[in-house]
């Protein structure tokens, strides 16, 4: 019994000393600082600073004195208390990372590159690709213009695709479906394509969570691809 209580309070955060000298209490209630050293194994040397933690947390009350005492405070109140705490210090730390993380993402995000119109966008694309020496490409139906510039392409090229094109050279695969348009290149820059009112656009992002979010979706439409 005593070893799974023990292990409770170790999930609760009590260190192993702490523990041992809180079972002590929960068996005698109370007792002065060589009484509980002596019944729960914890060396005489530290059962005062344990028990000051224990006291901290608000699970036992120290008494001033000659010989020092210590006293369980009713686990059914303190334990309560301290799960309070706890969560409470649980829920300002996750908002600490979790603003952190926003702050930082969208940082990130604010460095992305908008670029509209097809010329604007043909331009850079092939100016992108011709610089590049890894290039992973998801696009139903390539236009001409990409297709050209893919058949030039020298580098290590990956496409998935719903359309046969034998005239690019590379490991081409088809799925049959598509409904992403994107490029990754050198794993560092990600380019996706869209249409808004008519016009193409295309998105620049060299952030790393959107670099992992679009590398996750080629690898799933590459092991779907024959």
């Amino acid at each position: 019994m005593d070893s799974e209580i023990h292990e409770r309070l170790l999930e609760l955060g009590l260190s192993d000393y702490e523990a041992r000298a809180y079972l002590a209490l929960m068996r005698k209630c109370a007792g002065t600082m060589r009484e509980i050293s002596k019944e729960s194994g914890v060396p005489y040397q530290k059962i005062y600073q344990v028990c000051e933690l224990l006291e901290e947390k608000g699970l036992v009350k120290l008494i001033h004195g000659r010989p020092k005492r210590v006293k369980l405070v009713d686990p059914e109140i303190s334990l309560k208390a301290y799960r309070e705490r706890l969560v409470d210090k649980i829920d300002k730390s996750i908002l600490s990372i979790t603003s952190s993380w926003k702050n930082n993402r969208n940082k990130e995000i604010d460095r992305s590159i908008h670029v509209r119109g097809e010329r604007a966008v043909v331009k850079l694309v092939k100016k992108l690709v011709e610089g590049s020496r890894k290039l992973s490409v998801i696009y139903d139906k390539p236009p001409e213009w990409l297709v050209k510039a893919l058949e030039k392409y020298r580098g290590e090229l990956t496409l998935v695709t719903t359309e046969p094109v034998p005239t690019i050279k590379g490991n081409v695969k088809r799925v049959p479906t598509l409904s992403s348009r994107f490029m990754i290149l050198d794993d560092s820059l990600a380019v996706t394509f869209s249409e808004d009112d008519g016009e193409v656009e295309i998105i620049l992002d060299s952030c790393k969570g959107c670099l992992y979010q679009v590398k996750e979706h080629f690898s799933l439409l590459t092991s779907m691809s024959e």
